[in-house]
């Protein structure tokens, strides 16, 4: 179980200079190599809720994975999926590798599904994909 608190100054969106404060909570539950795990995500930007008057100003992701590539296990791998439903307020600069971004201002929605595998050790390689749809209109990434 997790919770957090993040306020950060002079964040830039979409030409807007604000505050954005993001509250969350999440947990997680492993059984052998098996994780499941879940986030629920609360935003507060002044400058996108004036803008876009949607009122979307939370979010949550959900997450599956299965075993796990580890650096020093050659031959170990793993597989992941996750799925996002996130209002622009709850991601500043978010760590995925999908181009999330392109959906700044509005959030977005959708799924990554990926695969890793240890090569050799301190040699991971990990191929994802996203499905990624913004919520401000059709656009897909």
């Amino acid at each position: 179980m997790a919770a957090s608190y993040l306020k950060a100054n002079y964040v830039q969106t979409n030409g807007m200079d604000d505050d954005d404060r993001i509250w969350t909570v999440g947990a997680d539950y492993t059984a052998g190599k098996l994780n499941i795990a879940a986030m629920y995500l609360k935003g507060d930007d002044d400058a996108l809720a004036n803008e876009y008057k949607d009122g979307d100003d939370d979010g949550y992701v959900f997450g599956l994975s299965y075993g796990g590539a580890e650096e020093d296990k050659p031959g170990s791998w793993g597989l992941v999926a996750n799925y996002y439903d996130q209002a622009a307020p709850t991601a500043i600069s978010h760590t995925m590798d999908g181009a999330w971004d392109a959906f700044a201002g509005y959030g977005f929605k959708g799924y990554k599904v990926g695969a890793n595998l240890t090569l050799a050790r301190k040699l991971v390689a990990e191929v994802d994909y996203y499905d990624l749809k913004g919520k401000g209109g059709d656009q897909r990434d």
